[in-house]
This record gives structure tokens, C-alpha cells and sequence, in this order.
């Protein structure tokens, strides 16, 4: 019996680990989960977990119980052994009474058994079924923001907008810029910049900012999310993905036709892991029976499918070769009437010219702001910028 409460304690800590690493891969995702409303299909994820866990604890109380019943069962023979033997020398006059009550009482608990068989019956611990909400949940306590109209109608506008997430340690310091709808921009400048901040402060990711942010007039921290993740995504350069199946990934568990799917797969430059691998290949834990750039593709196409009005897109292409990454750029600036806010690093002339601005970022302000040809002629930032990343 000692072996088999061994072998359970093992699969205890198996399964320990494997809810951990499950709650670790959510965590990661959180921002993507969010983005694309997967809340659902993430709480049936967490419950499968917690249920495999606690139904793993659960055989392994009851084996503790039934081992310990066996123990203590033998003890109540043993003491019962001995006070009718006791007994019987007691009345043949060998041993006196106090004797026989002595050895009784040492002998061990009478009564442990009885307590530990209700302890059989209790149910183990886990998630609420179905995912619902449990009391006192912290959804009861958001407040109401208003919904946006699932079109970019006016603009995104940032106004003295001071950011950090230390706050004598600003990232962004009083930036000022507009974004029109159906335009698409190009973020450059040196890494810590600010550029990925200010893409995550657009996806609602902090309250915490001074100045203002408005969508169509409307100040975002008075946007519902929901509302907002239905106007804009965000391709980041952290990709999450579940483990499940390519084109699981790929939707999100969403319900889109194939056509729909295929023309992201081929936007995305996804085609060719497809053909070679089909689309119910198993991604794994994390994405780790795919390569990095694979990954990057898998989050790209994803994006793509949403076709949300308003595209941010934090170097997406970094992990793919000059080639893919030049095509997956240029179906990204293809998109009709999509207001695309690219931050880019591969500052291509062809790519370049393309975008209606181009915003140049230094210690978290915008230096420069105009066209390619315009940036280029003022022999600035953006210039040296340009000069050496292709001279």
C-alpha cells in the first residue's frame, strides 16, 4: 500500500506542474487572450487543468483514507485483542482490573477510524462548472464605460500624453500626434524609444497616463474594452500561442469561413508551414513544435483574420527573413481601408515610401513627422537613421 500512495503522491506532482506551466502559458498570453476576447475558451482551458489536478489529488486522498482505515482497523483488533484476553486473566485472577484498563488505553484511539470515514465522502475542490462567475467576482465591480462603433470615423488622437511605468521615469514625455482613419504610419527610432509603449497605451493596456487619448472625440479610458479590442488589434512581438492546432491559433476558436482563413494564411506568408505540415498540426506547449518565425506568422495571420479597423502591428516581421518579411509588410499596407500604425526597425525605401507618415521617436517624443520624401530632404534623425541602416 506504501508503493501505491507513492506512485499517487508522484501523478500529484506531475499534474502539479502541468497546471502550473498551463496557468504560466494564460499569464504570458494574457494580452493577446484579451485582445481577441478568448476569455471563454481560456476559462474552459484553466477548468480542464484545475479538474485533472483536483480529480489526481482527489485518488489520492481517498488512497490515504483507505490506508489509513487499514491501520487504524488493525489497531482496533489489537486493542480489542487485548482487552478480552486482559479480561480473561483478569477473571482467572492473574491480573488485576486497573491492569487490563491500562493496557487498553495504551494500545492506541479508538474512535480514529470512525473520524476518518467521513472524510470519504467530501467532495474535492475545483472550478466552478461551466465557468461561471463565482460571488463577488470582480466583474461585478467594473464600472460602466461606453461602447465605440466598430469603425474608426474621426481619428485617434494623443494629446500631451506622459507615461511611465515608474513614475519619476517617464517613457512617453508630453507626445502629441493624430491618426486618421484608412492612413497607414511607420514608427521608427532607437530601441527605448518608446515605440511599443505608446502601441500598448492605444490597446487600452494603462489608465495611468496623463493628458489625453480619444477615439472619434471619445477619451479611452471611458471605452469599453470589449469595444475597443472590436476597433483594434495589435500584432506584438510576443507571440502566445495554445496548445492546440494550427488553425486553432489561427482563429482564435472563432467561426470564420475557409476562404476567409486562407487569405490571412496567405497575407501572413503561412501557406507553406500549411502545406507542410496541415492544419491540425499541434502547436504544443507555448508554440514549441514551431520555429520562431513560424510563431510570428501564426500571429500575423491571426491578426489578419480580425480585420479590425485599426492595426498595430509592433515589429511583426522581426523574426523572418528579409523576403517574407518585405511581403508579409507590404499585404499589411494592401489592406483597404485598414489604419495600419506599424513600429519597423528594416527601414526599406520601397516600404517607406508607401506610408502616408512616417513618425520619428526619440526618449519617448515624436521629433520628426512627414512622408519619406519630406523626412529624407530634412537630413534629421530619420536621415541618419535611413543613411545607416543601409549604408
Amino acid at each position: 500500500l506504501g508503493q501505491g500512495l507513492s506512485r499517487r503522491e508522484q501523478a500529484v506532482s506531475g499534474e502539479n506542474e502541468r497546471f502550473v506551466a498551463t496557468l504560466q502559458d494564460l499569464l504570458r498570453g494574457f494580452s493577446v487572450i484579451k485582445s481577441f476576447k478568448a476569455e471563454g475558451r481560456v476559462r474552459g482551458l484553466f477548468d480542464q487543468a484545475n479538474h485533472r489536478l483536483e480529480q489526481t489529488k482527489r485518488k489520492r486522498r481517498w488512497f490515504e483514507h483507505v490506508l489509513g482505515g487499514f491501520t487504524n482497523t488493525g489497531s482496533l483488533v489489537l486493542q480489542m485483542g487485548v482487552f478480552i484476553c486482559g479480561a480473561w486473566l483478569a477473571i482467572r485472577g492473574e491480573i488485576t482490573a486497573g491492569t487490563v484498563i491500562i493496557f487498553v488505553n495504551l494500545s492506541g484511539y479508538l474512535l480514529q477510524p470512525i473520524q476518518i470515514v467521513p472524510s470519504l465522502g467530501q467532495p474535492p475542490g475545483g472550478p466552478v462548472p461551466g465557468g461561471q462567475a463565482r460571488p463577488g467576482d470582480c466583474g461585478k465591480r467594473r464600472t460602466h464605460r461606453q461602447a465605440h462603433p466598430q469603425q474608426l470615423q474621426d481619428a485617434i488622437q494623443l494629446r500631451d500624453v506622459t507615461f511611465g511605468y515608474e513614475p519619476d521615469k517617464p517613457i512617453l514625455d508630453h507626445l502629441s500626434v493624430r491618426f486618421e482613419p484608412g492612413k497607414r504610419y511607420a514608427l521608427v527610432g532607437t530601441s527605448g524609444a518608446g515605440k511599443s509603449t505608446l502601441l500598448n497605451l492605444l490597446m487600452g493596456s494603462s489608465r495611468d497616463y496623463s493628458g489625453s487619448i480619444t477615439v472619434d472625440g471619445v477619451e479611452m479610458r471611458d471605452i469599453d474594452p470589449d469595444s475597443l479590442y472590436d476597433l483594434i488589434s495589435l500584432i506584438s512581438q510576443n507571440v502566445f500561442l495554445f496548445d492546440d492546432t494550427i488553425r486553432n491559433n489561427i482563429t482564435m476558436f472563432g467561426d470564420f469561413s475557409p476562404e476567409q482563413v486562407d487569405a490571412a494564411v496567405r497575407q501572413a506568408g503561412l501557406d507553406g508551414v500549411l502545406e507542410q505540415r496541415g492544419e491540425d498540426y499541434r502547436c504544443g506547449e507555448n508554440g514549441v513544435g514551431l520555429s520562431g518565425g513560424e510563431r510570428q506568422r501564426v500571429s500575423i495571420a491571426r491578426s489578419l483574420l480580425r480585420g479590425t479597423p485599426v492595426l498595430l502591428v509592433d515589429e511583426a516581421t522581426a523574426a523572418l527573413d528579409a523576403h517574407t518579411a518585405s511581403r508579409v509588410t507590404s499585404a499589411i499596407l494592401d489592406l483597404p481601408g485598414i489604419t495600419s500604425i506599424v513600429v519597423t526597425h528594416r527601414l526599406e525605401e520601397g516600404l517607406l515610401r508607401r506610408y502616408d507618415g512616417i513618425l520619428v521617436l526619440k526618449n519617448g517624443a515624436i521629433t520628426e513627422q512627414g512622408t519619406f520624401a519630406e523626412l529624407m530632404e530634412r537630413r534629421g534623425l530619420f536621415y541618419s537613421l535611413f543613411t545607416v541602416a543601409n549604408g
